[in-house]
């Protein structure tokens, strides 16, 4: 596992033990429940729970879209294909972060990450 796989998850653990983030955990909760190697969750159930969330939801797909994954498939318009694209663990990490680091804009909220 590298680096940024161990931030990502620390940060996480963090959040949920602390509940500095309420709503942002709990969503990330529910992520991770679907998207970790032991659920059984197919594309289209993490799809459907990314797809509650607009930005998360725009988000992903510019990352699925991006010059890393978008030269490999195409042009990629739905969440259940970037899940595709991405890979279950790939989408975790990435969802984790983006809700993070977009609750986060808000600079009076950075000392949480200390």
């Amino acid at each position: 596992m590298n680096q940024s796989h161990v931030t990502v998850k620390q940060l996480i653990a963090r959040m949920q033990n602390e509940k500095n983030f309420p709503a942002i955990s709990q969503h990330i909760t529910e992520l991770n429940s679907k998207a970790s190697p032991t659920s059984e969750s197919s594309a289209s159930e993490l799809a459907a729970l990314i797809l509650r969330d607009y930005s998360l939801t725009s988000r992903l797909l510019k990352v699925a879209n991006s010059a890393m994954y978008g030269q490999f498939s195409g042009t990629i318009s739905t969440v259940s294909r970037a899940v595709v694209v991405l890979g279950f663990e790939q989408v975790q990490l990435t969802a984790a972060g983006l809700i993070f680091f977009e609750h986060l804009q808000d600079k009076s909220k950075s000392h949480y990450i200390k």
